[in-house]
């Protein structure tokens, strides 16, 4: 019987993590270029994204999605759904509520008018829930793809060499 091998599967999975949360900001960062309007040419635009991005909440919304992660993480290694359908929805629908309620709570310029916590949530879901959407499907989706598929296939080669002896 082959030993598991925790620490190299949690030094997989935290790299899988990153590399897909860094895949998932960008999906984000490009929605945000393609749907908001920003002054000038492109480069206003980029502008425009990089600060909604930065400070709109949706990086908080990133930083703080690792710790439910963990949970769905666990939850797949004792389910064992498919795993894209599994990761992608978990991932949806974990960063559309996390993204709203880190958008409502972010800073906002003094221009913007009051609002209270729900306004300010059903606001971003409302201009933001698409792009949100997307990337936190393709941050499930990549981090299966990265980690979970990889481990799995691991597991499998060492069970396939294990009956082979």
């Amino acid at each position: 019987m082959q030993k598991p091998h925790i620490a190299r599967d949690l030094f997989i999975r935290v790299i899988a993590y990153a590399t897909s949360v860094a895949a998932a900001w960008i999906v984000y960062f490009w929605f945000v270029v393609a749907k908001v309007p920003g002054p000038g040419g492109v480069e206003g635009r980029l502008l425009a994204a990089l600060i909604l991005a930065l400070v709109g909440g949706f990086s908080a919304a990133l930083a703080l999605m690792a710790f439910p992660w963990v949970f769905i993480v666990w939850i797949y290694s004792k389910v064992r759904l498919p795993g894209p359908a599994f990761f992608a929805s978990a991932g949806l629908l974990l960063m559309i509520p996390l993204g709203c309620v880190a958008s409502s709570l972010s800073w906002k310029p003094l221009f913007i008018e009051d609002q209270t916590f729900w306004e300010g949530a059903l606001i971003a879901l409302e201009r933001q829930g698409i792009g949100l959407a997307l990337a936190g499907a393709s941050l499930g989706l990549g981090y299966w793809a990265l980690a979970e598929r990889f481990i799995a296939r691991k597991i499998r080669l060492a069970g396939f060499a294990a009956n082979s002896e």
